[in-house]
């Protein structure tokens, strides 16, 4: 019996000092972070199986007072935020007090009939047509400093005449739907949207570092200030933003790690609803939504395979802030990273955590081996028919291929290119320094050439060949004059100044 706990005693001794190894590599992946005077960082925490097994908080959440981040300090989780107002909305189906299948009008008079039903499940699904409202809010010229309110953001949904397209008929991942599903559980719990979710999530699972925050103005304890880099060395951000159920969602990693568990164990809400938040969203012809971030669920984040590994994710950023949640289903591995140091991305941290922790898993390489494909031949009149500027309506973006010493290459808008190397009849891979496959299909219909481009799984993007217009100064007269938006009540001049074509608007600069 003593030789048995002198093993045991070993054995977890050796455990210990392998987790104490880990750590300090976990510690090496924030060291940008780790013991920066002065500076912003974030804080990180990592649940294995059922246990938080790493947490820890980096840089100073207030630079001038010296106050560090910790794992309990709140951040902004911008697109983070709308898993939470998915789950409100579960909550609210599950108590018999809305169906999914419901018209949103029932709820929201204010929207216009545009001829379609849209539901509440369109909303989840982000199929519904609607406009993105922080789009028109540019258009509008609403300015980064002014304050911006719920009201201000449903004024702007609410005066939409016209839908993008007919409702479950494509994807548009917008922050329109989310703010609306907000709209609708205040409607139908009666009561304020921040109120109904203390009240049924944050509170029963003691997530007190969590709020949803419905005015500018609020003041919270243990709140990381948002910065932003500049020359002059680091600026607090400016946060006006007032709306919410797509955004304005604080947290902390502890609080978050807290939440991760409850769909474990389904203290607040059911295994059945969390197998309907991880579900696919669908169109209305049934096949599944496979943008080139994942495959989207109704819970508001996304299906993708990393290097092979299947893991459900969302990330947020927003002024400063970033966040993001990489959860890997089979090994049963969470990684949390928020952050409020103005990097526009940190979820490659949490990845690279991922990395550390499932090396075994990751059988794919993190780099494509280009000299292990088989090629073919393709002669330089077919190639040269591949050549031209492809038009991608959806994303309004356009791509080039040109033809250079017989290769074909994807040229970018900044001016670099990859080469494309033929797999076979119409069908390219493009050389890139990731681990995903990235595939150009060319057609031809009708007399009007295509370009489907696949990236990993997703689905293609579907881009057409058009001949770009040039234009000159010579050309700009047709053009100038004042245009009405009746939609959005606001006015833009297009003027020639100076050889050059401007676009001006009483709140915008030209």
């Amino acid at each position: 019996m003593k030789h048995q706990l002198i093993i045991t005693f070993i054995l977890l001794l050796l455990s210990t000092l392998g987790f104490g190894q880990t750590e300090v590599q976990i510690d090496s992946i924030f060291a940008n972070w780790i013991d920066q005077p002065k500076k912003p960082g974030g804080a990180a925490l990592v649940l294995r199986r059922d246990s938080v097994i790493y947490s820890r908080g980096f840089g100073n959440a207030d630079i001038i007072n010296n106050i560090p981040n910790t794992a309990n300090t709140k951040f902004q989780l911008a697109g983070m935020s709308k898993h939470f107002t998915a789950f409100a909305i579960f909550l609210l189906e599950e108590q018999g007090k809305l169906h999914l299948t419901d018209d949103v009008r029932k709820y929201l008079p204010q929207l216009k009939g545009y001829g379609k039903v849209i539901t509440i499940k369109h909303l989840l699904s982000q199929t519904s047509g609607l406009n993105d409202f922080w789009t028109l809010r540019l258009l509008l010229g609403w300015k980064e400093i002014d304050t911006f309110t719920q009201q201000d953001a449903l004024n702007i949904v609410y005066a939409q005449e016209t839908l993008g397209f007919s409702p479950g008929e494509a994807y548009n991942n917008t922050e329109t739907e989310s703010l609306l599903l907000a709209e609708i559980v205040a409607k139908v719990s009666k009561q304020s949207f921040s109120v109904f979710c203390a009240e049924n999530i944050f509170k029963p699972l003691k997530m007190y570092n969590t709020v949803f925050v419905d005015n500018a103005d609020t003041l919270m304890q243990d709140l990381a200030i948002a910065y932003q880099a500049t020359e002059n060395g680091f600026q607090q951000s400016q946060m006006p933003y007032a709306n919410f159920g797509s955004t304005n969602l604080y947290s902390s990693v502890n609080d978050l790690a807290i939440w991760e568990l409850n769909m474990q164990s389904s203290i607040v809400g059911s295994q059945s609803i969390f197998e309907q938040m991880n579900t696919p969203a669908q169109l209305n012809d049934g096949s599944m939504i496979d943008p080139t971030n994942g495959r989207v669920t109704l819970g508001q984040q996304f299906l993708h395979k990393e290097r092979g590994v299947l893991n459900i994710y969302q990330t947020g950023g927003l002024g400063g802030y970033t966040s993001s949640i990489f959860k890997f289903l089979n090994d049963e591995f969470t990684v949390i990273v928020l952050s409020n140091s103005g990097e526009s991305y940190t979820g490659y941290l949490g990845m690279q955590t991922a990395y550390l922790f499932l090396e075994e898993s990751f059988k794919t390489p993190a780099v494509v081996d280009f000299s292990t494909l088989h090629t073919k031949k393709i002669s330089g009149k077919k190639l040269k028919s591949y050549a031209g500027h492809y038009w991608d309506k959806l994303g309004a973006v356009s791509r080039e291929i040109s033809l250079e010493n017989d290769t074909l290459r994807y040229v970018r808008s900044n001016g670099n290119s990859s080469p494309l190397l033929p797999l076979g009849k119409d069908v390219f891979q493009m050389v890139s320094g990731g681990d995903e496959k990235i595939l150009f299909t060319f057609s031809q219909k009708q007399g009007t050439k295509y370009m489907d481009l696949t990236i990993g799984e997703s689905a293609p993007i579907v881009l057409t060949d058009y001949t770009p217009v040039e234009l000159d100064k010579n050309n700009f007269a047709r053009y100038a004059g004042t245009y009405y938006c009746e939609e959005l009540h606001t006015v833009y001049e297009f003027v020639i100044e100076n050889d050059r074509l401007l676009a001006k608007n009483i709140r915008k600069e030209p």
